[in-house]
């Protein structure tokens, strides 16, 4: 009799543990859902440094790096706060007095690429509760690409990293650091790093 009176005890209470999770559980679930933006555009400028992706060229700006006609675009879809999908376009110039493909051009070429990206963030950008503001995000983004260099396409493999830093209600800067590793089976192939800076703006308020 005591043991069956201690067992439907015990039973009681998991039960309230298991209510009080459940509740803790959807009210944090309605918060992420209420809180997370759905959709984040940007828009912002980006250099290519494509003397190779050996760190070595780095440093050296006068040569290696490509910022003519510097501009991108992208929209991103927020799943939740851990994860979201982001497409992008980029365009740029190479000059003749900056490295492309490890050599110089003859010529000016054209360079335009587009970037489908998952993202995972490892720092996420929630929303206070008491402040009602954002704090700073750090994630990690991979997916592939297809790069146009005039009429020479390169498809490519991106896994890159970056941050965004609030500086108002619904705008981050952002910054951007994106190695692509070309995956065409031909004679040209080019692999280079791609900086981006800009500015992401929160739809949903």
């Amino acid at each position: 009799m005591i043991k069956g009176v201690i067992k439907i005890n015990i039973m009681k209470k998991l039960m309230k543990i298991f209510c009080l999770i459940s509740i803790v559980f959807c009210v944090n679930l309605y918060a992420q859902k209420s809180k997370t933006p759905s959709w984040i555009l940007g828009v912002g400028f980006n250099a290519i440094n494509d003397s190779g992706l050996s760190t070595e060229g780095l440093f050296n700006f006068s040569e290696n790096y490509n910022v003519s006609r510097p501009f991108k675009i992208s929209v991103e879809k927020k799943l939740n706060y851990r994860n979201g999908i982001e497409l992008k376009a980029l365009l740029n110039r190479f000059k003749t007095n900056k490295k492309f493909n490890s050599g110089f051009p003859t010529e000016d070429i054209d360079f335009f690429a587009i970037d489908f990206m998952y993202k995972y963030y490892l720092i996420k950008n929630e929303i206070d509760y008491l402040s009602n503001k954002r704090g700073i995000a750090l994630y990690g983004t991979m997916g592939p690409g297809i790069s146009f260099f005039n009429d020479i396409n390169n498809v490519t493999i991106n896994l890159g990293t970056g941050i965004n830093y609030p500086i108002a209600k619904q705008f981050d800067i952002n910054f951007q650091v994106t190695p692509k590793i070309s995956v065409s089976n031909k004679a040209f192939s080019n692999n280079y790093f791609q900086f981006e800076l800009g500015v992401m703006f929160y739809l949903d308020k």
